[in-house]
């Protein structure tokens, strides 16, 4: 893909009250494909979390639309990554994503 980039995905999440993960969406141009993630190959598009979604009225297991834009030059990887603390308090943990899409201007 070559040119400005949309990237879509749909997110939920459940157990609104005992997850407190974070997700960081991220694209790449340099990534070269080798399983390992070496940081300055990602460029950060967002971050969501459960309780933003639930504050923004997207509760258990319903679906928010996320939308980034980007720019490539050829090979393009999308990546979320998931961070979580469990606890005693927070000890459940699920996310969902759905309809993975990248369209070019």
């Amino acid at each position: 893909a070559t040119g400005n980039l949309t990237f879509n995905v749909d997110v939920n999440h459940a157990f609104t009250n005992q997850n407190t993960g974070v997700i960081t969406f991220y694209y790449s141009n340099t990534y070269d494909g080798s399983g390992n993630w070496n940081e300055s190959d990602w460029i950060e598009l967002g971050t969501e979390s459960a309780e933003d979604l639930n504050s923004e009225g997207f509760g258990n297991n319903i679906y928010k639309r996320e939308e980034f834009t980007g720019n490539s030059s050829g090979t393009v990887y999308f990546a979320i990554r998931i961070t979580n603390e469990m606890s005693e308090d927070n000890y459940r943990f699920r996310y969902r994503f759905d309809n993975l899409k990248i369209t070019t201007e």
